[in-house]
């Protein structure tokens, strides 16, 4: 995606207020004590507030009534400072509460943010590119990158926010037990949410994801960074899949997460805060509803691998392999391969692992001949560090930390990285690929326009994996793409509705509000990292935050259906006209600004 450079004044302009606020809101000074925030210009902190805060709140259709209530309860400083922007120092939340307090927030006309994929961009680059606070003690801001950081840290306060209060009864279900599902779990635990009224469902019955599957854990990890997730920690590679295993079922043992329901999701309707989960459990259909919802159903299955474009084939799309395998010498999975002739599809992370364990392999006599195949042009492929540019399209094999995308091949690390330039020196890879097709024991392969055969007795396609576009529909998300099986969802995995309920500018017509996507699920081409945990944890920070105001809302809105029920009942109306006025003040409900005008009726 490209991204104009223009002056700074026209950019600032452009970007959502969001970014600006992430990214610029408060300046630090230095004085004989140290560091400290300068708040001696209250009308400056005033006109951030109301201009830059309120606008973001406006821009994610978030009530007035619940900004101005969890300001008033003293909660609401500390939540925008540890999750919008990450710092430490203890005044930015308490200034934010006497603002807002002093000057409650009122309906704003007009919006800045409309939820599109470049915009998400500004913001998920907002922390990177911003000041770097002195107060900054455990670096959840200098650590961050682009949709990615290695630190998910609410530690200094054990957190509990919201802990005791009506918000932490907020009925929510967590849509999958991997990775992004254990991980939001136990944060919401650690927020204050009782895990009473927390939900997980997993078609496997328990926690982990992929990292329970033999050919994920027996392999090895790929992050250049050390994980500090509250606390609990995860080296960086090179260090054995086993480690991740254990990292999760750290966090869960230490969060006491609750049981996981073993069942199917088929369906999700989502709605304003009301949203139904269907799940087939025991083979019987089960329906719960939810304020808030967690999708985090990970992965999905092996892309088609004919993809115009990059590479096409007319080979089925079950053809081969398509998850990267445990190969070991002296075991039945090595002996498999022995003397085998191997092609691998794509040239992406899977590909790596599978490179280094071949290469080690044949090291021990088991003349295992492979070829690797890719799109890539053959200056991107004998230059891997670099970016290359073709017919307007810009390639890199090896990953960029320093954006960081970390989807890409893992050359930063040296085990991949040598196998990588040991395939190129021996002629292994063979680029400018655009169509392949498998048939009687070969490859017939079209590569920069000429044509070859290479003798194939083993098939690996490794070329990413996705949701199909009609299990995403019946999750009532919005697909972009229906190849890779991406979805629209705003800078904190609210999800899009496909169709906006009016055209009139209130975000929340654009959204369902209370339904998040988090993980694999929410990747895109600007968003990559979202299907690795340091994406996941990138992503949590504005999650959390707006799930905290959804369900300040939600409370609210129970809070007034309650009230119409009691003053209902006072009227002796029938319990039938009571139920019907009911469900009409909940419609309104939905539409949060007028909260306080149902609550005078």
């Amino acid at each position: 995606m490209t991204i104009r450079t223009h002056s700074k004044k026209a950019d600032d302009q452009e970007r959502p207020a969001a970014a600006r606020f992430k990214k610029e809101t408060f300046e630090e000074h230095a004085d004989g004590r140290g560091s400290r925030l300068d708040i001696s210009h209250y009308h400056l902190t005033r006109h951030i507030i109301s201009d830059q805060f309120f606008q973001i709140m406006a821009d994610k259709g978030i009530s007035s009534t619940a900004v101005n209530a969890l300001a008033g309860e003293g909660r609401l400083g500390q939540l925008v400072q540890d999750l919008i922007l990450r710092v430490d120092n203890g005044a930015v939340g308490e200034l934010i509460n006497s603002a807002v307090n002093a000057f409650p927030m009122d309906k704003i006309s007009g919006v800045t943010y409309h939820g599109s994929e470049t915009e998400n961009m500004w913001i998920d680059l907002a922390i990177k590119h911003g000041k770097n606070w002195r107060s900054d003690t455990n670096g959840r801001r200098t650590k961050s990158g682009m949709g990615a950081t290695p630190l998910f840290s609410l530690d200094k306060y054990d957190y509990n926010l919201l802990g005791g209060t009506n918000i932490s009864k907020t009925p929510i279900i967590v849509i999958g037990a991997g990775p992004a599902g254990l991980m939001a779990t136990a944060q919401l635990i650690r927020m204050g949410f009782d895990r009473r009224n927390i939900t997980v469902i997993d078609k496997s019955g328990e926690y982990g994801g992929i990292w329970n599957q033999r050919n994920v854990y027996e392999g090895g990890i790929n992050s250049p960074y050390e994980f500090n997730f509250s606390g609990i920690y995860l080296e960086s590679a090179p260090a054995s899949g086993r480690v991740a295993k254990d990292f999760l079922s750290m966090i869960r043992h230490n969060n006491n997460l609750p049981t996981v329901v073993k069942g199917k999701v088929v369906e999700v309707i989502p709605s304003d805060l009301n949203h139904v989960v269907s799940s087939m459990e025991d083979g019987k259909l089960v329906t719960r509803t939810a304020a808030l919802v967690i999708n985090a159903i990970g992965n999905g299955l092996p892309l088609n691998p004919n993809r115009p474009g990059h590479m096409t084939t007319d080979t089925p799309g079950n053809a081969g392999i398509r998850w990267q395998k445990i190969l070991q010498a002296g075991e039945a999975s090595g002996e498999k391969v022995r003397g085998a002739k191997v092609v691998l599809i794509g040239l992406g992370n899977s590909t790596a692992e599978m490179l280094m364990q071949i290469q080690e392999l044949n090291e021990a006599g088991y003349g295992i001949d492979y070829r690797v195949l890719t799109h890539y042009p053959a200056n991107a492929v004998c230059n891997p560090t670099e970016e290359v540019v073709m017919n307007g399209k810009a390639y890199r094999v090896y990953r960029d930390l320093s954006i960081p995308n970390l989807t890409k091949y893992e050359g930063d690390l040296e085990e991949p990285r040598r196998a990588y330039e040991r395939a190129l020196y021996e002629g292994r890879i063979i680029s400018d690929v655009s169509h392949w097709n498998m048939g009687e024991g070969k490859i017939h392969v079209v590569a920069n326009g000429s044509e070859m055969a290479l003798e194939c007795t083993t098939l690996f396609t490794l070329i990413g994996y996705g949701h199909y576009p009609e299990t995403l529909r019946r999750m009532g998300m919005k697909v972009t793409d229906e190849y890779k099986g991406t979805i629209a969802t705003d800078y904190d995995g609210e999800v899009h509705r496909p169709e906006p309920i009016k055209d009139n500018g209130n975000r929340r017509n654009y959204i369902y509000p209370g339904y998040f996507a988090l993980g694999a699920v929410a990747k895109t081409d600007s968003n990559p990292n979202a299907i690795v945990m340091p994406g996941i944890m990138h992503r949590m920070y504005d999650m959390l935050f707006t799930a905290a105001l959804r369900a300040q809302e939600y409370r609210q809105a129970q809070e007034i259906v309650e009230l119409t029920r009691k003053h209902l009942r006072t009227l002796k109306g029938s319990e039938e006209d009571i139920e019907r006025i009911v469900s009409v003040a909940v419609e309104q409900v939905a539409n949060t600004d007028m909260l306080g005008g149902i609550l005078r009726e």
